[in-house]
């Protein structure tokens, strides 16, 4: 809000009876509180309990969706058409800190779907209309500008215009999706451009865009930090050299590229097609890594190891600490991973 000088506080008619009674800091101006409060938003939760003028003041600041502290978490995802209606739905799952959860209470559900749970934290709605733009846009009044993390799970390459409505001037720090298999990329990519996505984790089957490894490089030149997750392609069979849609190729020199761009965090999940690298591999690209200068560079990936007996081990390379974690059978697929972050950084698992 613009400033004003002159602009009072809000008193209640017990307050204003009572005035010398009131603190310095209840009888500043509300534009001054307003500009202390975004200065130092953290404890407003409880400043709304020290009395009726203050918490006056805290609902009126976040009346302002600026004002209004980060989501935490959206979840979305999509769900099979209830009995009573032939259209699909979506479940919408949305997590608050608990102070923020002082001021906003979400609207309720609409009467031809229902509501899961209500906690404190915690929002939970099944059975919305892709396509209930007015719904959506109540829950869009209340969600502010900031989201530290968006889940979008099943759903179909991030196109229902409703679902786009909720982050409408909102940025959005870390994505995690799960893609189909013939995604619109520049789309995907456009969307981490416009929200400032800087952290994105993409869960995957078959990738049958054009290049994928092109679309990798571009995505490593937006965001700083990447985890793919490689699920099973049934056509593809297991141990194959296999990973984001491509065969046979040589991922260390392709990782290596990634890492020239903006990218500085790599994890790469691939249980079913360990063959994609080679544990001799792993160890060329992690000595090329330590080599470069900076040293913040964040690596982790499963390998083929070249024994399925070999032990756990660590050593430092560079200014790195390097792990190599014993392989161990993760339901029936056998896991083994490396890890290299910065010795300064490093927090054991």
């Amino acid at each position: 809000p613009r400033l004003r000088m002159d602009a009072k506080p809000t008193l209640t008619n017990e307050e204003k009876k009572n005035g010398d009674q009131l603190s310095i800091f209840e009888l500043l101006p509300v534009d001054i509180l307003f500009i202390i409060m975004n200065f130092k938003p953290q404890p407003l939760g409880a400043l709304l309990l020290t009395s009726k003028t203050l918490n006056a003041s805290v609902h009126s600041f976040r009346s302002f969706p600026s004002h209004r502290p980060p989501v935490q978490s959206i979840t979305i995802s999509k769900n099979v058409a209830l009995a009573n209606r032939n259209e699909p739905c979506i479940s919408l799952r949305i997590y608050r800190s608990r102070e923020a959860d002082e001021r906003y209470q979400l609207v309720e559900s609409p009467p031809d779907s229902y509501r899961l749970r209500h906690h404190t934290s915690k929002k939970e709605y099944k059975g919305i209309s892709e396509n209930d733009t007015e719904f959506l846009a109540k829950i869009k009044n209340d969600l502010g500008c900031e989201l530290n993390l968006l889940n979008y799970w099943m759903l179909d390459n991030l196109e229902t215009a409703a679902i786009h409505q909720l982050f409408d001037g909102m940025s959005i720090k870390t994505l995690s999706i799960h893609l189909t298999e013939s995604f619109d990329s520049n789309r995907f990519l456009n969307f981490l451009l416009a929200k400032g996505v800087k952290s994105v984790e993409i869960h995957i089957a078959n990738v049958l865009i054009n290049n994928p490894v092109a679309f990798l490089l571009k995505l490593a030149d937006i965001c700083s930090a990447i985890s793919i997750v490689q699920k099973v392609v049934e056509t593809i069979p297991v141990h194959s050299h296999f990973l984001f849609g491509v065969m046979n190729v040589e991922w260390k020199e392709i990782f290596l590229g990634m890492f020239e761009k903006k990218l500085t965090l790599l994890s790469v999940v691939n249980d079913h097609y360990d063959s994609y690298l080679s544990q001799s591999s792993c160890h060329e690209l992690i000595k090329t890594l330590a080599s470069r200068d900076g040293n913040h560079i964040r690596f982790m990936a499963t390998f083929c190891p070249i024994s399925r007996s070999y032990s756990t081990r660590k050593w430092q390379m560079d200014n790195y600490d390097i792990e190599e974690e014993k392989n161990d059978r993760d339901g029936f697929v056998f896991k083994s991973w490396l890890k290299m972050v910065p010795i300064s950084k490093y927090v054991p698992s």
